[in-house]
């Protein structure tokens, strides 16, 4: 009986590390991408929190983005919450 086996790492050669690590790298690029299109419609609060889970994962923001994070925070406690209330929840 024939059986298929499948490689112990990716067929392009990587090492499922670098593979992790590039899916980690690009998740991280799509969600600064979604931070600073929240705050480009004015949802500094939801760009915050973009950030903030970058933050969780033990990356580190560059100073561009320490520097965004400071203006959107102070920014989501001057703006009130224009969504209708029951957005909110």
């Amino acid at each position: 009986m024939s059986r298929t086996m499948k490689p112990s790492h990716p067929v392009d050669g990587r090492s499922r590390e670098q593979t992790a690590l590039t899916r980690h790298e690009a998740a991280v690029v799509q969600s600064l991408a979604w931070a600073d299109e929240a705050a480009a419609a004015r949802d500094y609060a939801g760009a915050g929190e973009w950030l903030a889970a970058i933050q969780a994962t033990g990356y580190r923001l560059s100073d561009e983005h320490l520097g965004k994070q400071v203006s959107w925070a102070r920014a989501a406690r001057v703006r009130p919450d224009m969504r209708p209330a029951s957005a909110r929840r």
